[in-house]
């Protein structure tokens, strides 16, 4: 593999889209952390110029310095927009009263919502701007909707109603269940998916299907294409995309599926590598923020995946069939990089992925394929009722069989985060020493050294759960404080490296000057300079002290330093 990987792919990684992408990253990263750390941000930066300097040389430097200002430029000009008092706005979640709005591509969270507004309308709004910046989900501050107008003649929002309007036509005829997977699977519609279907794809390592991706894309245009020819086929997967919401994976796989078009036209040979870096620049051009989106994320890692290794995994399983080799092929190789990034995020991992991949999958496609069928065939009442017909045991089977596997399918499996570091310590290692520099056979043991120190924690760090737990980690001891009343005490665990659970906090005394208590129902951590709430339920809050919002999302992890908190994401 490595010479595969290392020899015949030289040419790919020369590319020089490859760094350019990576720039644009860079960019977007570097500008989140400016904010909370400028020295770490700034090191970061020269880290990446001196690295690049060093393989690549003076000329590469300075070109790719220029896209990295540049892109730079574009997340200032991106965050520092300020809608003004009347302003249109796209609503793209609505919860009672608040929700969030688009405007001009920027994310702001709405309040004063009225009870009639939907998720898809286009307001033209009267309001008040509060800058308040979240670099990490897009969203640049606060709109208080004063008094509104909709604007009635626009497609997206008609796309938007015309997915409700159509997932509401499935339930009539099968039932809530039913139809929330069909137009989960189909058109990215998954706001009634159902919670057992979310447990059993998860445990089965087919959660990705429930998200339109690349795969949803590239099975519908090559239908499209065999049906309508090239161009027509692109015009309409184009309005697919935008039918199921536009996500980062399926505009990342229209992109490379028209760099592929394009390239047979001009006669250019195709390369895949270029092609999702294209993609992910332009992605990052119009949203910077993707770059923190889990589904931008995998999309773009699961498709390196199966660009550098699923040729090579093809010709090492040539004893089994087409048809199983490909899945198997396909299914390891999308694993290999976001294998990381699921134990990171989640602490957990599914082993029976393969089989769910192998078995599921093939029904769920029937079902993608009859879904967008139903989204042309809705005015045609005897053959839409046909294929509900069809779709109603096509999902009869699926249910079977899910339920089949879950039952003598392995449990999911729980890691402490610091695995995923060893893991990409040892693709790095293993990377750079097959290149010639064998200095780099030690750099497991520095990624040891580092998740070492995570893990004795020489300063008092707070870490939150979202399964329902605290943990404090101090010079080698790790105590779970309970912040639910159910809780997965396995799981908490194993992925904390700790055997001490707290379910009734009392007071924790963290060194000499640090303390957790329950004020009521919060969690009141206590330094000798300052009072925080730990903001983790949905509690009534003192607002005489400052809150850590854990339930927010931006903040998983804080770092008590000289009695003053450090947060971080």
């Amino acid at each position: 593999m490595s010479n595969y990987l290392i020899g015949i792919k030289n040419k790919e990684f020369n590319n020089h889209l490859i760094y350019i992408f990576i720039v644009f990253m860079l960019s977007s990263f570097c500008y989140e952390v400016y904010s909370k750390n400028e020295i770490l941000s700034i090191f970061y930066i020269l880290s990446f110029f001196i690295f690049i300097f060093y393989f690549k040389g003076i000329f590469i430097s300075i070109i790719l310095f220029l896209f990295f200002i540049s892109a730079l430029n574009n997340n200032i000009l991106f965050y520092c927009y300020q809608p003004k008092n009347i302003e249109y706005i796209r609503v793209t979640e609505v919860n009672n009263y608040y929700g969030k709005g688009k405007v001009n591509g920027r994310i702001v969270n709405l309040s004063n919502l009225n009870s009639k507004v939907s998720i898809g309308d286009k307001l033209i709004v009267k309001g008040e701007f509060n800058k308040n910046l979240n670099l990490t989900k897009g969203i640049i501050g606060d709109y208080k909707i004063i008094e509104y107008e909709e604007f009635k003649n626009d497609i997206i929002s008609k796309i938007y109603k015309r997915r409700i309007k159509l997932f509401k036509k499935i339930s009539q005829k099968l039932g809530t269940k039913k139809a929330a997977l069909i137009s989960s699977v189909a058109f990215g519609y998954k706001s009634e998916l159902d919670q057992d279907y979310k447990s059993l794809m998860k445990n089965l390592g087919i959660s990705h299907i429930i998200s339109i991706s690349g795969m949803h894309l590239a099975l519908v245009y090559s239908i499209l294409r065999k049906v309508f020819g090239v161009k027509l086929s692109l015009i309409i997967a184009f309005i697919y995309v935008l039918f199921t919401g536009a996500p980062a994976s399926a505009i990342r796989a229209y992109i490379m599926i028209l760099i592929l078009n394009l390239g047979i036209v001009f006669k250019r040979n195709y390369s895949p590598l270029a092609a999702i870096s294209l993609a992910g620049i332009i992605l990052l051009l119009i949203k910077p923020y993707e770059i923190y989106d889990l589904g931008f994320i995998f999309s773009f890692l699961a498709t390196l995946g199966i660009i550098l290794f699923n040729k090579k995994l093809n010709k090492m399983l040539y004893k089994l069939p087409n048809s199983l080799r490909n899945t198997v092929a396909i299914s390891i190789s999308a694993q290999i990089f976001t294998f990381p990034i699921i134990l990171l995020y989640f602490n957990e991992i599914s082993l029976n992925f393969l089989i769910g991949n192998i078995i599921v999958i093939p029904f769920i496609n029937i079902l993608v394929i009859m879904g967008n069928f139903l989204i042309f065939l809705e005015p045609i009442k005897l053959i839409f009722n046909f294929c509900l017909y069809i779709c109603h045991y096509i999902i009869k089977y699926i249910d079977i069989i899910m339920y089949k596997l879950d039952e003598i399918s392995f449990e999911l499996v729980y890691f402490h985060y610091s695995i995923a570091y060893f893991y990409i310590g040892l693709l790095i290692a293993y990377y750079f020493y097959k290149r010639g520099f064998k200095v780099f056979i030690y750099y497991p043991l520095v990624i040891f050294i580092y998740v070492s120190l995570l893990i004795y924690s020489p300063i008092p760090k707070i870490r939150y759960y979202y399964d329902g737990a605290l943990l404090i980690s101090y010079k080698g001891e790790n105590i779970i404080v309970q912040t639910s009343e159910k809780v997965n005490e396995e799981k908490l665990k194993k992925i904390t490296i700790s055997n001490k659970i707290v379910k009734d906090l009392n007071k924790i005394n963290i060194g000499n000057k640090i303390m957790l208590y329950k004020e009521k129902d919060n969690y009141i951590l206590k330094t000798d300079k300052e009072k925080y709430v730990l903001f983790v339920n949905y509690e009534k809050i003192n607002f005489d002290y400052d809150i850590i919002n854990f339930r927010k999302g931006d903040i998983n992890e804080i770092n008590i330093f000289n009695g003053k908190v450090i947060e971080k994401n």
